[in-house]
């Protein structure tokens, strides 16, 4: 009777990832580890206004539902016939069965992954320490006055802690914590982790990537997409293969060249007139800026040897003493 009902257990749970698969293209991939079913609760209903929902179960089960859905419908099955008007291959799902490892969490979305992931990583909670319990991030002890009494001072000595002399790591993280660290915890602090809701990988359409690509946000998105057309163009026209990101940068360089020629020749055409005619209107401007110069600077010597002479002529000329 109770593996009958185990076998019920499981179907369903199959079922709705079938369904939920079939729905949904974008999965978010998150880790449950130090998740309590209250912050777990919460998260359902943020996502509840996305039309998202979250399915949490072991590993294993998922692993299994994901392997069915993918093996192809046998005559003997008992459900070979509902399976069949549903079944199509979906080799793609092999990747999402490599990211589900350890405490995880499946978010079945159908669009707005930014705006969900958003939307939770805010999502924090405090734990107490245990004996075993894995620390979810290092804790440090800074120099200073400590919340302790005098008989935990002996825990200072048996974890080889200088008091008050420098910063020392009590726990590093994804260790477990023994009794005497869990001891010292206890007594320093009641809630000694913070515990963030991590979502380490983004599923879409048969596609996983790290999440932190949905941090970048639409001007990152579009900078990045300026960025590798730039190198791409620059990449085409140095090895001389035509892109179509490089034609308006070879069709410029082909009209300077062309431009060049007819500037160094008397061949002209219809594009490269207004060109000389500008070029021709500077070099004539220039010429008439320099015959202007070339005048004033006359006029000047000419001035310089009138008063010269004027000079001289006011007190005579040297020969008469």
């Amino acid at each position: 009777m109770r593996n009958q009902d185990n076998r019920k257990k499981k179907l369903a749970t199959w079922q709705k990832l079938w369904s939920y698969l079939d729905d949904y293209k974008q999965i978010l991939i998150i880790d449950c580890n130090h998740m309590s079913a209250t912050l777990l609760q919460e998260v359902r209903e943020v996502l509840r206004p996305f039309n998202a929902v979250l399915l949490i179960d072991k590993n294993t089960m998922i692993k299994a539902g994901i392997r069915k859905k993918m093996e192809r419908p046998k005559k003997g099955d008992k459900d070979y016939k509902t399976r069949q008007r549903s079944y199509r291959p979906i080799p793609e799902l092999e990747k999402l069965i490599e990211l589900c490892s350890g405490n995880v969490g499946l978010i079945f979305c159908k669009d707005r992954l930014f705006e969900i992931k958003n939307k939770l990583k805010n999502f924090r909670e405090m734990k107490k320490s245990r004996v075993g319990y894995i620390a979810p991030h290092d804790f440090v002890v800074h120099p200073g006055p400590v919340n302790t009494r005098h008989s935990y001072t002996t825990l200072f000595d048996d974890l080889k802690i200088p008091i008050v002399k420098e910063e020392t790591e009590i726990v590093r993280k994804g260790k477990r914590i023994n009794s005497k660290q869990h001891a010292y915890l206890e007594n320093l602090m009641s809630y000694p982790f913070t515990c963030k809701l991590s979502i380490p990988y983004a599923y879409d359409n048969g596609f996983v990537y790290d999440a932190s690509v949905l941090d970048i946000g639409k001007k990152g998105v579009i900078e990045q997409l300026r960025k590798a057309a730039n190198e791409l163009t620059a990449i085409s026209l140095h090895i001389g293969y035509l892109h179509a990101l490089a034609i308006r940068q070879s069709i410029s360089f082909a009209f300077r060249n062309m431009v060049a020629f007819a500037l160094a020749t008397d061949y002209d055409f219809e594009q490269s007139l207004p060109i000389k005619e500008k070029i021709r209107k500077i070099e004539l401007a220039k010429q008439e800026a320099e015959e202007v110069e070339e005048r004033k600077r006359q006029e000047t010597e000419r001035q310089m040897e009138e008063e010269l002479f004027i000079g001289m002529d006011l007190f005579g000329d040297y020969d008469e003493y």
